[in-house]
């Protein structure tokens, strides 16, 4: 889907490329492929290139874990595990270069939570290391780091998938544990919640102006935004 969604948002760009504001939301995305991001979001409202850059670590030597623990930026908020666990680290790095800028020069915020993962959670790490965007919610669930690996059970032969690393955010701290921590922190209310419970029979759930009343997220965007 990447290519056909891509000349819809890139048009939805376009129009409100003279826009104040940019309001993305990505709370419950469970992730998929970091080039829908970077291609159909990232790319088109960038003007010079962004570079990004963390690591993950391994217990033992691979062919892309070969950079010795010591090796490591020093200064960062480490895990008190990562002495004693783990041997190896690779650099997980990408630079983002302008494709079809459409002139967007306005201020973004991006909408996170706990549903956030994988290629998601790579878009929210990316956004608050860089200043990308402003990141606004809640903290992610974390996913940084290589695909898993297979694992075959010898007497089973069930198979098995987990990460074989842990990824280290930007400032070191363990992504799986503490995932992407937004920006600025804003959780939902109990009272919008049951508001919406009341009210959910009437109001249409696919119009956002419908919604907005109910989440506390938005309305704290909007609020700063006045």
């Amino acid at each position: 889907d990447i290519e056909e969604d891509g000349k819809e948002i890139y048009n939805f760009f376009k129009e409100i490329k003279d826009y104040p504001y940019l309001i993305i939301d990505i709370r419950g995305n469970g992730g998929g492929n970091i080039a829908y991001w970077i291609e159909n979001i990232v790319e088109p409202l960038i003007y010079k290139k962004i570079t990004y850059r963390t690591y993950t670590v391994v217990k033992n030597y691979d062919i892309k874990y070969t950079k010795t623990l010591d090796k490591l930026p020093k200064g960062k908020n480490y895990p008190p595990e990562l002495k004693n666990d783990f041997g190896y680290f690779a650099e997980i790095s990408y630079t983002v270069i302008p494709k079809n800028y459409v002139g967007f020069k306005g201020k973004i915020y991006l909408l996170t939570d706990a549903g956030v993962y994988s290629a998601a959670e790579s878009f929210a790490s990316f956004a608050k290391a860089t200043k990308w965007a402003t990141v606004v919610g809640t903290p992610t669930s974390g996913g940084l780091g290589f695909n898993p690996e297979f694992l075959i059970l010898p007497n089973s032969a069930l198979i098995i998938r987990y990460p074989n690393n842990m990824a280290l955010n930007p400032d070191g701290t363990a992504n799986e544990e503490v995932g992407t921590q937004p920006d600025i922190y804003v959780e939902e209310s109990y009272e919008d919640f049951v508001n919406y419970l009341k009210d959910r029979e009437k109001i249409d759930e696919n119009n956002i102006l419908d919604m907005v009343k109910y989440d506390t997220v938005l309305k704290r965007i909007l609020e700063m935004i006045r």
